[in-house]
């Protein structure tokens, strides 16, 4: 099972993919490395972490944000358990951050949650808790904003080269593409993709997106 933002790909051609493998009435996390030519593959059992979101840092390392499931499949509220976890590119551990007790939220918030990288950081979006938090590549947080978007509305986010955050939404039958202004801590509307619209990426400064029926 794989759902959106559990697919990412590097500059240099390495792809990851995460999401849950089931077999026997039973479900594990995995995080699957495929080399550029596609001739070899790594899996790892993440479980009991379920990977919701991945991403590539500039650096190579592939960045995870999850949940741990309990043993009924509920998140693990109250557990204090590292929410990101970044792995190499031969799916080893190198360590976790953000713990799930920094959220308040009764869902699990890193599901519906994106992750986006640009050279010299990574960005989450949690809709859940109506967040937004950059980290620096050694994991340290950078910033961190309050942003009201119901998830729901949410057709895709880019962060550029110039650390610029673009998030596309859709509201009243439109799609609107909005970016972060740092100092009001608040997105601002920009331009519209009449009428639907799917924000994909950015590749240096320039946004990707589809507008109308699929027209790139």
């Amino acid at each position: 099972k794989i759902l959106n933002h559990r697919f990412a790909r590097s500059e240099d051609g390495y792809i990851a993919v995460a999401g849950m493998a089931y077999g026997n009435d039973q479900g594990a996390g995995f995080l699957a490395i495929i080399e550029p030519k596609g001739t070899s593959q790594r899996i790892v059992r993440t479980e009991p972490y379920v990977p919701y979101a991945i991403t590539f840092a500039s650096d190579g390392n592939i960045w995870a944000a999850g949940r741990e499931n309990d043993s009924t499949g509920s998140d693990r509220m109250l557990a204090d358990y590292p929410m990101i976890r970044r792995f190499d590119r031969n799916g080893r551990l190198l360590g976790g951050l953000f713990s799930r007790t920094t959220f308040s939220t009764q869902r699990a918030p890193a599901e519906g949650s994106v992750l986006v990288s640009s050279p010299d950081r990574i960005g989450w979006l949690v809709p859940a808790a109506h967040r937004y938090l950059e980290f620096s590549l050694n994991g340290a947080k950078i910033s961190d904003y309050s942003l009201d978007i119901p998830q729901p509305e949410i057709r895709g986010i880019a962060l550029c080269e110039n650390n610029t955050l673009w998030v596309s939404t859709h509201r009243s039958g439109q799609s609107m593409v909005n970016s972060l202004d740092r100092g009001l801590g608040a997105l601002t509307e920009r331009f519209s993709l009449k009428p639907f619209g799917f924000l994909y990426g950015c590749s240096r400064n320039t946004l990707v997106a589809t507008s109308d029926w699929g027209e790139i």
